[in-house]
């Protein structure tokens, strides 16, 4: 089998004439124009896996900016029994032994064999000691004389854990029959450090469950991807991750000091190292979500608290924002409209202008493609634009519905109502946007509501983490201008060369 494969919505056309060939994306749509090596180079990395060529720095590196575009992705073939390796699955728990047994109980049901894996139980200085009862000749329990969080208490477990592979679940998941068989097979590549699968909901019958298995922090979606910082997958949690205990220890293990956030530092200190990580959504867990309101929006606090603290160990990591061309004008032009003529009127004036800043966009993309070269048509590039501008809309919405309306939707108040009723409108916007494309159990309101207080509650834990790091980074960000030209995705421009 092949070592890469076209991800989904990319296809590969060799030119008969010059030996090249054309890589064709569907979304976001662009042609890209290889040279013959660059061609000879697809065709090796997505041909039969038997196929014989040497694995340099140039195929390498060619391959890593592909499979970081998204273009290609790597292919993980099934392993036989024989070719599993050994796995230590760790669980950390604490005062739940109802969920611990169920969880238990799912683990010794895998689907992979059994002299092949070992379950670690670790009792964080549970007031009633955990007992493990008729598990006891299955499960290795390990307990702790104080309560040190889930990280000191993997770090324990990891210590005296036999297996290559180390497993680490929540005893608050249920894992899927399939979940360390889907998993394993990304560590017959070498420099695969790390790799985790889909985390669902365990249940969907109290409303929080149901927001949750749509709108979880850890949802990473359906799709293959490399673990990347900066983008859409930075890191994988805990409750459902495994990584070589040889990168573990090389990472200096979990801090003991994070409660929240650990699962991020590890992942981070591994690709600091140069290791991969991958996320399988195949390897799939179930959790039981926070489902009563105080607990849920006490994690959300927690979730915010951690970014400073991050921050602090990771210095060079800031938040960016591409910044879609015009914007500016759009928003400051909206804002001083909504600031003397009222909420409607700015918003009325936003949508005027957008439209505008479209079509002026889509214009000057056309005007610059030279003749000679594969022009689309107006409604295509118009189109292209539009979804990209709904994008941005709704990534400024997110950002700042994390980190900002709070603050300026006070202080709007006391300048103008106009203005403080559009803010907080641009606030609401991901959770409208969210609702109609992922579909929850619910209702639009109730929803809307989660997603509000989510945000706040988050809010308040970056303001207080900052506060008690003396550390605001977690409130700036670094704005990028976008790309005008969109040529490389429009008019087959770019040029691939191994």
């Amino acid at each position: 089998m092949s070592m890469y494969l076209l991800a989904d919505g990319v296809t590969f056309r060799e030119s008969l004439g010059n030996g090249g060939g054309t890589l064709t994306v569907r979304y976001p749509y662009r042609i890209i124009r290889l040279s013959r090596a660059g061609a000879k180079a697809i065709q090796l990395l997505c041909g039969p896996g038997d196929t014989k060529f040497t694995w340099d720095e140039k195929l390498a590196a060619f391959a890593a900016g592909l499979e970081d575009q998204g273009i290609l992705t790597r292919s993980f073939p099934t392993l036989s029994d024989d070719r599993l390796p050994w796995v230590s699955i760790i669980i950390p728990t604490y005062n739940r032994p109802q969920m611990l047994d169920k969880c238990i109980e799912s683990l010794i049901a895998l689907d992979y064999p059994r002299e092949k894996y070992e379950i670690i139980v670790v009792d964080d200085a549970s007031p009633v000691p955990v007992d493990l009862g008729r598990y006891s000749r299955s499960v290795r329990l390990i307990r702790l004389a104080r309560n040190g969080g889930p990280g000191a208490a993997r770090n324990e477990a990891v210590r005296q854990a036999k297996g290559e592979i180390i497993a680490f679940l929540d005893d608050d998941c249920l894992a899927e029959k399939n979940w360390l068989r889907s998993l394993a097979p990304c560590f017959q590549y070498t420099d695969v450090a790390a790799a985790g699968g889909r985390v669902e909901s365990a249940g969907l019958i109290r409303p929080l469950e149901k927001y949750e298995q749509v709108q979880s922090p850890l949802l990473m979606g359906n799709t293959l991807r490399k673990v990347r910082k900066g983008s859409s997958v930075s890191y994988l949690p805990t409750c459902n991750l495994l990584v070589r205990k040889r990168s573990v220890l090389a990472a200096g293990a979990f801090d003991p000091l994070m409660r929240v956030g650990e699962d991020v530092d590890l992942c981070w200190q591994i690709l600091e190292k140069g290791e991969h990580i991958y996320y399988v959504p195949e390897g799939l867990v179930f959790h039981h979500h926070r489902s009563t309101l105080s607990p849920f929006l006490k994690r959300r606090y927690n979730y915010g608290q951690s970014e400073a603290k991050l921050q602090v160990r990771y210095p060079t990591e800031k938040r960016r924002l591409v910044f879609f061309p015009g914007n500016h004008a759009v928003f400051g032009i909206t804002a001083l409209i909504s600031l003397t003529a009222g909420a409607g009127a700015g918003l009325a004036a936003c949508v005027a202008l957008v439209l505008a800043n479209l079509v002026w966009q889509s214009l000057s993309k056309l005007h610059g493609i030279k003749a000679g070269e594969c022009k689309p048509k107006f409604r295509q590039v118009f189109l292209a634009t539009a979804r990209s501008q709904g994008a941005a809309f709704y990534i400024y919405g997110q950002h700042y519905s994390h980190y900002y309306s709070g603050i300026l939707t006070f202080l709007a108040l006391f300048v103008s109502p106009g203005l403080a009723l559009l803010l907080f409108g641009l606030h609401a916007l991901p959770g409208i946007v969210d609702y109609k494309l992922k579909k929850p159990a619910m209702r639009v309101a109730r929803f809307c509501f989660y997603h509000f207080l989510e945000n706040a509650f988050y809010q308040a834990g970056v303001i207080s983490g900052c506060l008690s790091e003396h550390n605001w980074r977690p409130m700036a960000m670094d704005f990028i201008r976008a790309d005008a030209n969109l040529l490389q995705r429009l008019a087959a421009k770019n040029q691939i060369n191994n």
